[in-house]
């Protein structure tokens, strides 16, 4: 028997096809947005004066590590997992999307039974 798994991207902004997931940098967090062609040209025109007037950055490993050791201290309380959490969700009759963040209802609510 044979597997095809077919990956669909869908514009996080207004729920069409998306045509790639373009990634970008802000105040040093980094973020991935699935978008149509429409919304990335309309995103690469909003930031276009910024990108002129800035400067170019090169990120070393070095950077990479000292971000990776300053979030990574063990502070943060490890979450359950997304997909156990959705398919509780379901099951228990909340209106849950395939992607995105889980309201926080959800969260309270599957914590509260677990």
């Amino acid at each position: 028997m044979a597997t095809e798994i077919i990956t669909r991207l869908v514009d996080d902004l207004d729920g069409r096809k998306a045509e790639r997931t373009v990634e970008f940098s802000l105040d040093g967090h980094s973020y991935a947005i699935d978008l149509s062609k429409r919304n990335i040209t309309a995103l690469q025109k909003t930031l276009q004066p910024y990108v002129d007037a800035a400067r170019p950055r090169t990120i070393t490993s070095a950077t990479r590590r000292t971000r990776r050791s300053a979030t990574s201290n063990g502070s943060r309380k490890a979450g359950p997992d997304v997909a156990t959490v959705r398919a509780w969700a379901r099951e228990h009759g909340y209106a849950i999307s395939n992607r995105g963040r889980l309201s926080a209802e959800v969260m309270a609510a599957y914590e509260a039974a677990n």
